[in-house]
């Protein structure tokens, strides 16, 4: 039987392949994994190790190629390709993947994709981001020696973003101390701490756009802490997972505790946003975001404050 032809599209910046039900599940791309190590398909496994050792799993092609000493991201091109193709043959050939050229390609199976700055060497450019059910599979393989290798060199390389982030309070807190007398200290704290090492790694986590409504305009996106800043634990101030990332717009509503989310990622409203101005909050009732990690154990202490007794009957 003849594979049915997907086809990728650009939205914007960014690369869209709509699978149609078939896209590999985490199970699956174990298997995979487990296959290329068999197969000594080492060239293709590096590849994906390069990426994944990088913040979420993501990150531009000149980027990977300059932490890992390689002349050109032009190299990834390829093995980028063959993963994909691999991965259609290890699937029996379910679908084929055609690119926006209208010629086969293969890369986005393995990675979603935008589009940086032209530059003429386009594909140092492109921001490549590990697929989740990629991710997750890699997860949970170490008995593979390449992946637990992987495993080793993501904690030392997430203790060093910490370390970033923890640097990075400390430098608050001495300029905190220095504000004259009536500074609106929250302010300040509010914008330093969504600005700086915690934005920039929820940038990659969230492929740099709001989690509520997709704007991917990074000026206008911020690193919104989920318990405050200035409530946090010293462990909480450097967890990614105490963070998500919005739009200013999403970001005001979401620090007034006028929205938040419940344990599955969907939307809670006080009624003190009037249900006919939703639209101009950019808000409805079926709003849901992905959750990552820690994400629902902390929402769960800001849906405290926006349901905390003396505003009950606000809610919904």
């Amino acid at each position: 039987m003849e594979p049915k032809p997907l086809r990728v599209e650009r939205v914007g910046e960014k690369f869209i392949l709509d699978f149609e039900g078939s896209k590999p599940t985490v199970e699956q791309w174990e298997d995979f994994l487990r296959h290329q190590h068999v197969a000594g398909k080492t060239y293709q496994l590096d590849l994906i190790g390069k990426w994944y050792l990088e913040p979420f799993g993501c990150a531009t092609c000149a980027d990977v190629a300059a932490h890992n000493k390689d002349k050109s991201g032009k190299a990834y091109a390829k093995p980028a390709y063959l993963i994909g193709k691999d991965m259609t043959n290890f699937l029996e050939n379910k679908f084929k993947i055609l690119g926006t050229d209208g010629k086969n390609t293969g890369w986005i199976i393995p990675f979603e994709g935008w589009l940086g700055e032209k530059t003429e060497d386009n594909i140092n450019s492109i921001t490549w981001k590990i697929r989740d059910e990629l991710y997750q599979a890699i997860n949970r393989l170490e008995s593979i020696d390449e992946i637990k290798s992987w495993h080793e060199k993501k904690q030392a390389n997430e203790a060093i973003l910490k370390q970033d982030i923890r640097d990075e309070n400390e430098k608050t807190l001495k300029e905190l101390e220095k504000l004259p007398p009536g500074s609106d200290k929250e302010a300040f704290v509010k914008s330093r701490t969504g600005q700086g090492a915690l934005r920039n790694q929820l940038l990659k986590k969230y492929g740099c756009k709001c989690c509520i409504c997709g704007l991917s305009m990074t000026e206008l996106l911020v690193a919104s802490h989920i318990i405050e800043w200035k409530d946090s634990t010293d462990d909480e101030k450097t967890d990614h997972d105490n963070g998500l990332l919005l739009c200013a717009q999403h970001d005001a509503l979401f620090d007034k505790h006028l929205i938040s989310f419940d344990k599955k990622g969907r939307i809670v409203i006080s009624k003190l946003a009037k249900e006919e101005e939703y639209p101009k909050l950019c808000i409805n009732k079926d709003i849901a975001i992905k959750l990552y990690g820690k994400n629902a154990t902390y929402l769960e202490k800001h849906r405290e404050k926006l349901m905390k007794p003396s505003r009950r009957s606000d809610m919904r």
